[in-house]
């Protein structure tokens, strides 16, 4: 099928708009960022967000509040994390040794 029902692109239009702004709310709550200073930790969790995003935008069985509530769980974890590393010098090893890339 190439054209779905219109109510389901109905629901993907405002769905997608509702995650979007909830995303982009979620992100300028937890702070800024350089693009420069992003490391390997951080490129997970842009996929993790990606992918949750899309997860909740495309599967009908992913409500709004479920897909926003992952959304913000990921950005909380990430905030903790940078912030327990900042902090602390054994939290400091935690994302490096997650984000630490060998190259072949």
């Amino acid at each position: 099928m190439i054209l779905g029902s219109w109510p389901e692109i109905l629901r993907t239009l405002l769905l997608g708009a509702t995650l979007y702004i909830c995303l982009v709310s979620f992100i300028r709550l937890s702070g800024k960022r350089s693009v420069a200073t992003l490391n390997a930790f951080d490129l997970l969790v842009a996929v993790a967000l990606g992918t949750t995003f899309a997860s909740t935008l495309l599967q009908d069985d992913i409500p709004l509040a479920e897909g926003a509530t992952a959304l913000g769980l990921l950005i909380f974890l990430q905030f903790l994390i940078t912030f327990a590393s900042v902090r602390s010098a054994t939290a400091m090893t935690v994302p490096s040794c997650l984000t630490t890339i060998r190259s072949a």
